[in-house]
């Protein structure tokens, strides 16, 4: 309900949800008509989990970090990061990176 004030003006919605794409969270914004997920409406895509606990082999399917976008944008790129500057992780999740261009 909340999203519908934001049908009228380019909105983002960021979040660790910590819930997987098919569970009823996820749906309740992917599913509406205005916010959509950049995964899957952006031209370049290069996707991983986001969740990893720094042993990103044993979450295979662990994606709970969402960049959510309305028609305002115009997705370009999606991406989830997992290269960082030095060796270490700097979190138990991997960020998602998404270029937007407004409409």
């Amino acid at each position: 309900e909340k999203s519908k004030e934001y049908e009228n003006i380019p909105a983002v919605f960021t979040a660790d949800m910590n819930v997987k794409e098919g569970s009823k969270n996820y749906k309740e914004i992917a599913d509406n008509s205005i916010f959509k997920d950049t995964k899957y409406i952006a031209e370049n895509v290069y996707d991983y989990i986001t969740y990893h606990d720094r042993f990103p082999e044993e979450h295979p399917d662990s994606v709970i970090d969402y960049c959510f976008a309305n028609e305002g944008f115009k997705a370009i790129t999606y991406c989830v990061v997992t290269k960082s500057p030095s060796e270490y992780y700097v979190s138990d999740h991997f960020p998602v990176y998404t270029d937007l261009i407004f409409k």
